[in-house]
């Protein structure tokens, strides 16, 4: 591995101690980076430190074949210029064009261009990589590549989770955090286990099964249908994370909701800390209190967040957890994206107030 250019000696002529200039140089997004930089030799190489960490190569549906294929190479060579790939840790790779498929050398030749940086980027903490027509080519070039990621622990992807990626899959036993969010369920060949694995944002059921033999304790389920339920519950219980599933969230897509969901997966997780759950209306009064006396029996839970429902369900819930569940310190209740209430408490017996509404 190369090392480092070493530092100069700074020698700012402000009466502003150095040490701040370096906390705030810290804390400023990319382009406050880029402005700092051009002030001075000593604020540039400062600015340096933090404004490689991060890079993204996009190419939007909208863009021409052939200037979307020479903005990702450019996009390269402003990695591998003066170095800089020893500073990357994190690169998002979002190829939304076709990049001319029907010349397949010459998206080839990208694909390798790509491929080659990612090489050199040895510091690299975060991949996240999302490709709406290139998905088989980037899952072989990902196995087949002889080199691995050594400090990788967070992978987003859409591709396949088919046998183009087992090679990768094998390299990257360390990964703490993955993202699966690819669509289509007729492909589901996910790894499993991944030792060091913690957390999993899936977009289908299906994708939980790396869960068993993983210690994973965060898990976010993006798509769910009632009938997949018991195939969800299964992988969370073989977790082998010492406190099992402490962070749960899921989104429903049935649009009218039993109590199912409650009482097979959450009433079946005494040691959530944080629980988000997104669902249409549960029209059904025996259901709703099937899934209130799921709710309370989770003593453990500090944060619950529920969307969707009616404001006659917000209220049922609201009433019965706040005061069965003991630990609870926040509750979230919202349409949609936004919050519309949210609740907050210092203490069991201190008195509840909104924050948001």
């Amino acid at each position: 591995m190369q090392a480092l250019p070493q530092a100069t000696p700074v020698r700012l002529r402000s009466p502003v101690p150095y040490d701040i200039w370096a906390a705030v140089v810290a804390f400023a997004d990319f382009y406050t980076l880029a402005a700092i930089s051009l002030v001075c030799k000593e604020l540039k190489h400062e600015a340096a430190k933090h404004l490689w960490r991060s890079f993204t190569l996009r190419v939007d549906p909208s863009f021409d074949d052939i200037w979307g294929r020479r903005h990702l190479e450019e996009g390269c060579a402003i990695i591998l210029t003066e170095r800089r790939y020893l500073r990357v840790q994190n690169i998002r790779i979002d190829i939304q064009s076709a990049l001319g498929a029907e010349l397949e050398p010459e998206v080839d030749k990208t694909l390798r261009t790509i491929f080659h940086t990612l090489h050199h980027c040895s510091s690299l903490r975060s991949l996240s990589i999302t490709s709406a027509h290139h998905r088989t080519k980037i899952a072989r070039s990902l196995s087949l590549q002889p080199f691995a990621f050594t400090k990788l622990q967070h992978f987003s992807t859409d591709l396949f989770c088919d046998e183009n990626l087992h090679g990768f899959w094998g390299r990257h036993q360390q990964l703490t955090y993955i993202e699966l969010r690819a669509v289509d369920p007729g492909i589901s060949n996910v790894p499993s286990p991944l030792p060091s694995l913690e957390g999993i944002y899936a977009s289908l059921a299906h994708h939980t099964a790396v869960i068993p033999g993983s210690p994973v304790k965060s898990v976010h389920i993006s798509g769910l249908w009632e009938g997949e339920c018991t195939l969800l519950m299964h992988n969370l219980e073989q977790s082998t994370s010492p406190g099992g599933i402490q962070h749960l969230s899921m989104e429903i897509f049935d649009t009218e909701v039993t109590a199912h969901p409650y009482t097979s997966i959450i009433a079946n997780l005494p040691h959530l800390k944080s629980l988000s759950v997104t669902h249409g209306d549960m029209a059904d009064r025996d259901d709703r209190a099937a899934a209130i006396n799921a709710l309370c029996q989770l003593q453990e839970l500090e944060v619950f967040e529920w969307g969707g429902g009616s404001a006659a369900g917000q209220a049922d819930i609201f009433a019965a957890c706040s005061k069965n569940c003991k630990s609870l310190r926040q509750i979230s209740f919202r349409w949609g994206n936004y919050f519309q209430r949210k609740f907050v408490r210092d203490s069991e017996h201190a008195a509840w107030g909104i924050v948001r509404q």
